[in-house]
């Protein structure tokens, strides 16, 4: 038998009670939903990427289709719950008619990508899906799906030209990489090579991870991507502390999180201000900004033991990397009103 689902996210009673009520609400085997997922959603859109038939190739058609994919993937596990099918092959059903989607998109959008990260993302899946079936064991999958879906979504836009000045190449390669990293953890976590307690160091590792990424795509005046990292390093940011208080966590742990704070919400944006404003002001205004940060970073780790941990003063480091990267994106053409926003955001800190 496969191990229960380890969740450190639990789920809200609410939504667990409505997903009841609406599953038993559906009466339809679950495997009628995956053959459809697989059978009938999946070929279309296989014909409009790889198949060139236009009326399938706009951006409206793709967006459906995928909604409509996403739609009968979390159908088939709340029927499958609500009454009382969610067996072992009913998962494994579930997991196989979820990779023919990325295959057909990661095939797609080689060209169009790093082909590196392509490869890494189908391997790292294709592995997961072996180690599901032979190991039995799985984890806490509704971060890694949401990631996965995003990812999908975005690469399907990238390989059919759509919304190009939203969705760029270095944006999607930027949710690749970070999908890629979560991936591996997960394949860590099966192999039984990552442990329990190491997992909230891991995310730390990942949140870090993102930070560096940021600083490339920041130091390439790629803010877009650079800001999606940022997010993504958050979302990892609180994932570690949910991971620490379930399962524990090392001596190193608080550390790791500071660390990874640090090149996630003081260097990165401090370079991509340095980057975005150019020349020696913007360098002034990137360095204080980064050296400020990092300074209050040190204050609440230092006084962690006195502190109140239900009292927390001035504004998040997470919410202030936020504002320094959007305020470049808003306000690209107008440093003073870069300057004037890292202003607020000091009289916050």
């Amino acid at each position: 038998m496969i191990e229960p689902v380890e969740r450190f996210l639990p789920k809200p009673v609410l939504v667990d009670t409505l997903e009841t009520r609406l599953g038993r609400a559906i009466p339809v085997h679950p495997h009628v939903l995956s053959a459809l997922k697989l059978l009938v959603v999946t070929p279309l859109i296989a014909a409009g990427l790889l198949g060139g038939v236009e009326a399938l190739r706009s951006t409206g058609a793709v967006i459906g289709l995928f909604c409509a994919f996403g739609v009968l993937d979390a159908l088939d596990g709340i029927v499958a719950r609500a009454h009382g099918l969610d067996t072992d092959a009913g998962r494994m059903v579930d997991r196989l008619t979820d990779l023919p989607l990325l295959l057909i998109v990661g095939v797609a959008s080689f060209s169009v990508l790093p082909p590196g990260l392509v490869v890494a993302k189908l391997a790292l899946d294709v592995l997961s899906l072996v180690l599901f079936v032979v190991k039995r064991r799985t984890t806490e999958n509704r971060v890694r799906t949401t990631l996965t879906d995003a990812t999908i979504l975005a690469m399907l836009l990238l390989s059919l030209g759509r919304l190009d000045a939203l969705v760029t190449r270095e944006l999607v390669s930027a949710l690749l990489l970070a999908n890629v990293g979560f991936t591996a953890l997960v394949v860590l976590f099966q192999l039984g090579v990552l442990q329990k307690r190491f997992i909230a160091d891991a995310l730390s590792g990942a949140n870090a991870l993102c930070g560096v990424a940021s600083i490339y795509f920041a130091s390439q005046q790629k803010i877009e991507a650079s800001l999606l990292l940022l997010l993504v390093g958050a979302a990892f940011d609180g994932l570690d502390g949910a991971a620490a208080r379930k399962w524990g966590g090392t001596r190193f742990g608080v550390y790791s999180d500071d660390i990874a704070d640090g090149i996630n919400y003081a260097i990165a944006p401090g370079v991509a201000l340095a980057c975005g404003i150019g020349g020696k002001e913007g360098i002034v205004v990137g360095a204080v900004y980064s050296v400020l940060t990092i300074s209050r970073l040190v204050f609440f780790t230092l006084n962690k033991e006195g502190s109140d941990p239900n009292y927390f003063a001035g504004v998040p480091s997470t919410i202030g990397g936020l504002v320094a990267l959007s305020s470049l994106l808003l306000f690209r053409t107008s440093p003073s009103l870069i300057e004037a926003s890292m202003d607020l955001g000091a009289d916050g800190f």
